[in-house]
């Protein structure tokens, strides 16, 4: 029941990301390069071939993606995603920048999604992949094509990520803290009902207890044992 009911959750979370992730994605670029031509820093960046190619595999991951989650292969869909996010723009910029004269002017939205998104998922490795792998994604861009300006984006996916780990450590504390609650109240209402059936048996009192207790000392004392021995 609890691994179904995390699955469900997992899935939820996913679908979502997935949307949101889309959505940002595709309306950012579209404002970015057609609509809003006349922005400073848009001047002389074009559409180019490999812009073409890039769009194309991050749309076929999208029947990917509803596959997978039909599978029930849920844990891997977001991995798929933002891999493919970075490696597309990856190869993307490089080639775009590393002959040009124009100033490095590449980000996306998106990227702030990633990573302050990914805390949703309670999985810390998923939060270190993003945050790690967006940083790695600027540095590598910035060796190629020797431009310190990858320190500002850099600096921004740093702050993004702290952000990030504070928000994941904040839900694991939280999801500590109701697992503690339920095993408190579990444990409560288990000696609540020993205490009820001994009522009506004082020769059994106590029973349960000293069961437990020779339960524990059996354990340790063959925790250390080998079985092939």
């Amino acid at each position: 029941m609890k691994k179904t009911t995390f699955l469900q959750e997992e899935k939820n979370s996913t679908k979502l990301f997935l949307w949101l992730f889309f959505v940002v994605f595709f309306v950012y670029d579209i404002l970015y390069y057609d609509l809003f031509p006349a922005f400073p820093w848009h001047d002389g960046i074009i559409w180019y071939d490999f812009m073409y190619f890039k769009y194309g595999i991050m749309v076929g991951l999208i029947p990917l993606s509803i596959y997978l989650l039909k599978i029930d292969k849920t844990e891997i869909v977001k991995y798929i995603i933002f891999f493919g996010y970075f490696t597309t723009h990856l190869f993307s910029d490089i080639i775009y920048y590393k002959d040009s004269s124009l100033t490095y002017t590449s980000g996306n939205l998106v990227e702030i999604i990633f990573i302050l998104f990914s805390p949703i998922f309670v999985n810390r490795k998923f939060t270190y992949c993003v945050s790690f792998g967006l940083i790695i994604k600027y540095a590598l861009v910035g060796l190629f094509i020797q431009s310190p300006i990858v320190l500002f984006p850099i600096i921004i996916m740093m702050v993004c990520s702290f952000i990030a780990f504070i928000l994941l450590h904040r839900i694991l504390n939280y999801i500590k803290a109701l697992k503690y609650s339920y095993d408190e109240q579990l444990e409560g209402i288990v000696k609540g009902v020993i205490a009820t059936l001994e009522l009506k048996d004082p020769y059994t009192r106590g029973h349960s207890e000293r069961v437990a207790a020779y339960a524990m000392s059996m354990a340790e004392a063959t925790k250390n044992i080998n079985p092939l021995s």
